[in-house]
C-alpha cells in the first residue's frame, strides 16, 4: 500500500513538473544587480534600500507557501499540490525597475509541493518554486508539527519551520527561513466535503548578499563593487480556506506583508 501510495505521488509530481519546466520562450523578467549601482567619474552610489527590498520580495515569493490547514495528513498521508500565486507590486516597486524592469506591475509565481506524513502528528515537505517569465527558481524543504488536531470544540493548532534557496540570480546568494504558527478548524459538509478555513502568523528571515560585481562609470571605466550580507526579517499574515473532497483539495490563500500582498490558488491530491 505505502509503495502504490508513493508511485501515485511520483506520477503527480512529475506531470505537474512537467508545467513549471521552461518552454523556451526568452525571459521577460530581468534581475540584474548591476542596475542598483550607478558609477560617475569613479564615484559609486549602492542602492542597498533597493537590494534589501528586492530579497525581500524574492524571499516572500519563491520561499514557502503555508502548508494548509494545521490538521496532520497522518503518518501514511503524502499530499501533493500546485499553486499559481500573483503578487501585485503596487507603487513600490522601484528596485524591479533599477534591476532591468520598467513596465513590471506583478509578479507571478508556480509552486508544487509534496507533503509526507509522520507519526506523531509530523510532516516533512519540500518545494520547488518558480518565477514566471524568468530563470529564477528555488527549493525548499520544511517540518511541521501539529501541536492540537482532531478535538470536536477547540481549533486544530500546529508550527511549522522551513527553508528555502534562491537560484538563477547571478551574482546573488539568497536564503529564506521561516517559522509560523497555523490555527485552522474543518467544517464538515454532508459527509463527503469538508471546508477549513485557516490563518497563520509566520516570521520570515531573509539573508542575502552578492559577489563582486562590476559597472562602467560615464568615462567607460569599469568600477567593481559589492553588496554586503543584508539579514532582514518580516512579518507574514496568512488566511485561506481549503476545500476538501474525497482525494482533492482546492484552497484561495492570501499572504500579507508590509509591502506586498500575495494570492496563490492552489490544486491538490491526497493519496
Amino acid at each position: 500500500m505505502a509503495v502504490d501510495r508513493t508511485m501515485r505521488a511520483l506520477i503527480i509530481c512529475t506531470a505537474l513538473a512537467s508545467l513549471l519546466l521552461p518552454d523556451g520562450v526568452r525571459a521577460e523578467t530581468r534581475v540584474d544587480l548591476t542596475g542598483l549601482a550607478q558609477a560617475v567619474d569613479g564615484s559609486l552610489a549602492v542602492d542597498t534600500a533597493g537590494f534589501q527590498s528586492l530579497a525581500l520580495d524574492l524571499g516572500n515569493v519563491l520561499g514557502s507557501h503555508s502548508a494548509g490547514p494545521a490538521v496532520s495528513t497522518g503518518a501514511l498521508g503524502i499530499d501533493v499540490e500546485l499553486d499559481f500565486a500573483y503578487s501585485p507590486l503596487g507603487s513600490s516597486h522601484r528596485h524591479w525597475e533599477a534591476v532591468g524592469n520598467t513596465q513590471m506591475d506583478v509578479l507571478k509565481t508556480l509552486h508544487l509541493a509534496a507533503r509526507k506524513g509522520l507519526p506523531l502528528g509530523f510532516q516533512l515537505g519540500a518545494h520547488v518554486a518558480h518565477l514566471l517569465d524568468s530563470g529564477v527558481w528555488s527549493l525548499g524543504t520544511h517540518l511541521k508539527y501539529s501541536i492540537l488536531e482532531g478535538t470536536s470544540f477547540l481549533p486544530d493548532v500546529a508550527v511549522r519551520s522551513g527553508i528555502s534557496a534562491v537560484l538563477g540570480v547571478r551574482s546573488m546568494s539568497c536564503f529564506a527561513v521561516e517559522s509560523d504558527l497555523t490555527i485552522s478548524k474543518r467544517i464538515g459538509l454532508f459527509g463527503v466535503v469538508a471546508l477549513t478555513p485557516y490563518a497563520a502568523y509566520s516570521l520570515q528571515f531573509v539573508q542575502a548578499s552578492t559577489n563582486v560585481m562590476g559597472t562602467f562609470d560615464s568615462n567607460n571605466d569599469l568600477v567593481k563593487f559589492v553588496i554586503p550580507r543584508q539579514q532582514l526579517l518580516q512579518h507574514r499574515g496568512i488566511v485561506g480556506f481549503q476545500l476538501w473532497m474525497t482525494h482533492a483539495t482546492l484552497s484561495i490563500e492570501a499572504i500579507i506583508t508590509g509591502e506586498m500582498q500575495t494570492y496563490a490558488f492552489k490544486l491538490g491530491a491526497n493519496l
